[in-house]
């Protein structure tokens, strides 16, 4: 066997065996005993007895002649440190015992810590942020572990503390990041591995903004809709959840504006009590106060007007750390309260009305009428006034008709109405006034006036006509120049755009002009339309086809009307030359004269086009004998 017997590096509270082989190289067989130190008393000098212990899986035994056997030895490490134990194998017939030396380091629980150092960059006071720190049990052992923050006042926290991995385990420990000053923090997390290693990951992070808080939402104060002249309260409650104590100033613009005119006002001697100053909607009492760490504070919000009026301003809260007086703002909400006087409730929100064509109508369409009932929800009293511009109309009631209606009146074509008092009005919409027949959407305001108040309201009326209406691809057509009697022809896109289907004549329009004009061709000779009538359906397109007869040597114009039923009609314009063809070439012979045989030579030819139909020609050449000349 050997001399040392090495184990490396073992774990504590777990077996690592080794094989130890026995050669017997004599003819006999032999009989050996394995002694170990295990015996050896609890306070042995040698160290490594209370470490380890060493133990074969056969004391003893016989190895036959010539032979070898395999005795393992298994070291079981109770705590760490170096391990030297030796082990004596006794032989039969040897008086002497064979020593051999076993080796070990025993280790405890190995934990891996990813990362080492987390910046946690810049948070927001008393934001939580959480990021995860990684931790491997890289051995074969439980791994028992505690982790805690060097500092007890750290802004980091731990939920769970105490871990145990099993081995091969991986555990990812949230970490828990709240800043409660503006500062820069920094601490360091242990990792506390039992019997083995331990790991410190340090942390660090600036805190901003400010540790301030209010429960409610102070980007905006709405205190909704009040009576103007009566003072409106609201408490605010600021906490400071910061280290340090805080000195909080409010400052509310129109305020502050009105203080530095009546600084001015004072500085130039003008009498104050005459003085037009600007108003002031809003105050904030106290304006300063001190707030303690982990302490709060109730401020109150007043609002008054004089006029009805959605009023608006800004307060700016500054907060000034100990004794710095460099403040900063940490709040700026936005005041803001509808002071009412008149308000008029619509049974709609519009007042809509559509007219669809249809054959009845004929060439006049009646009067369309909607009522509007209007309901005054203000607490006074409402006199008000209703006008719009044409095509629409507003009827007020008969003053006999409100006989019976408790606080509604009608006088001088103005209404009256007390409070949570209703009364309907008759609003006319006059479709014919869409005199072109084209379809389209008007849209007029239903203005209300009212008496000894300059608040003005509105209320949309729409009246949306619906007739039979195309739309072409092209509004004029020129056919250009083409050769005598040739028929060209022309297609153009037709689309209906409405929601009715279009029942269309085609006709040519003769103007009186071209009547006087001797020698005129009709339209008809000229130019054919194909289909001269159909109907179109909503929402689809068709094609026309629009064909010119080439009356010979004429130039030929007209306009084609597409007349719809019901709807508007529509002109295109025709434009057509005819004429023959007639061209002339310069010259009807080319003389190339002497030429060497491997020489060039170049001759122009003019081929004049005399009309004004486009001449397309080709040159001939299979009637040379030999490929001497070609053409460009």
């Amino acid at each position: 066997p050997v001399e040392v017997l090495s184990f490396g590096e073992v774990f504590i509270h777990y077996p690592f065996h080794k094989r130890l082989i026995l050669h017997n190289t004599s003819t006999l067989p032999a009989k050996f005993d394995i002694v170990t130190d295990s015996d050896a008393p609890a306070d042995s000098a040698d160290p490594s007895v209370a470490i380890a212990e060493v133990e074969p899986d056969q004391p003893q035994g016989r190895v036959p002649a010539a032979s070898s056997h395999v005795v393992t030895l298994t070291l079981y490490a109770k705590r760490t440190g170096s391990v030297n134990r030796t082990v004596y194998i006794k032989i039969g017939g040897h008086s002497v015992p064979y020593p051999i030396t076993v080796k070990a380091r025993a280790v405890g629980p190995r934990v891996l810590v990813e990362p080492m150092a987390i910046d946690w960059g810049s948070v927001r006071c008393l934001d939580v942020v959480t990021k995860t720190i990684k931790l491997t049990n890289d051995c074969c052992i439980a791994a028992p572990l505690r982790v805690l923050m060097k500092s007890r006042t750290s802004p980091w926290s731990i939920e769970q503390k105490v871990i145990h991995l099993e081995p091969q385990e991986v555990y990812h420990l949230s970490v828990k990041l709240r800043p409660n000053e503006v500062q820069r923090f920094t601490d360091v997390l242990y990792v506390i591995v039992e019997e083995g290693e331990d790991s410190a990951i340090n942390f660090k992070c600036r805190g901003t903004e400010t540790p301030i808080v209010c429960d409610e939402d102070l980007g905006t104060i709405d205190f909704g809709t009040q009576y103007t002249t009566q003072s409106i309260t609201k408490e605010i409650v600021l906490k400071n959840f910061g280290r340090k104590s805080r000195t909080i100033t409010w400052l509310v613009n129109k305020e502050a504006a009105r203080e530095k005119v009546l600084k001015q006002l004072a500085k130039d001697g003008v009498d104050l009590k005459k003085a037009k100053l600007p108003a002031v909607p809003y105050t904030i009492h106290p304006t300063t106060a001190v707030l303690p760490s982990n302490k709060g504070y109730r401020f109150t919000i007043s609002a008054c007007s004089q006029v009805t009026d959605l009023v608006e301003d800004t307060a700016e809260c500054m907060e000034y750390v100990g004794g710095n007086k460099k403040g900063k703002a940490i709040f700026q909400p936005s005041l803001k309260t509808t002071f009412v006087a008149p308000l008029l409730r619509m049974s709609d929100n519009n007042v809509p009305f559509r007219y669809v064509w249809s054959k009845e109508d004929g060439e006049k369409a009646a009067m369309m009428t909607r009522p509007l009932k209007i309901t005054n929800i203000s607490p006074l009293p409402i006199t008000f006034s209703l006008t719009i511009p044409v095509p629409f109309y507003i009827r007020l009631p008969e003053a006999a008709t409100l006989v019976g209606i408790e606080g509604a009146s009608v006088a001088e074509g103005s209404v009256s109405l007390d409070p949570e008092a209703s009364v309907t009005v008759e609003v006319d919409f006059d479709p014919s006034y869409k005199v072109d027949r084209q379809c389209a959407v008007l849209k007029q305001n239903i203005s209300i006036t009212y008496k000894d108040h300059p608040q003005k309201d509105s209320l949309e009326a729409i009246g949306e006509v619906v007739f039979p209406n195309l739309s072409f691809e092209r509004g004029e057509l020129d056919f250009g120049a083409v050769l005598n009697c040739t028929v060209t022809e022309k297609q153009v896109l037709v689309t209906n755009t409405s929601e009715l289907p279009c029942d269309y004549t085609w006709e040519f329009i003769v103007t009186a002009q071209e009547a006087d004009k001797l020698n005129t061709i009709s339209p008809n000779m000229a130019f054919d339309i194909e289909p001269i009538t159909g109907t179109i359906p909503a929402q689809t397109t068709e094609t026309v086809c629009f064909r010119f007869n080439g009356v010979p040597d004429r130039l030929c114009e007209a306009i084609a009307r597409c007349n719809v039923i019901g709807g508007p009609s529509y002109d295109v314009k025709l434009r057509g030359r005819a004429s023959e063809l007639s061209f002339r070439i310069d010259k009807t012979h080319l003389d190339f004269g002497n030429m060497q045989f491997d020489n060039s030579a170049e001759r122009e030819l003019v081929i004049v086009n005399k009309s004004c139909v486009a001449a397309f020609f080709a040159v001939d050449l299979r009637g040379l004998k030999r490929r001497v000349l070609t053409v460009t």
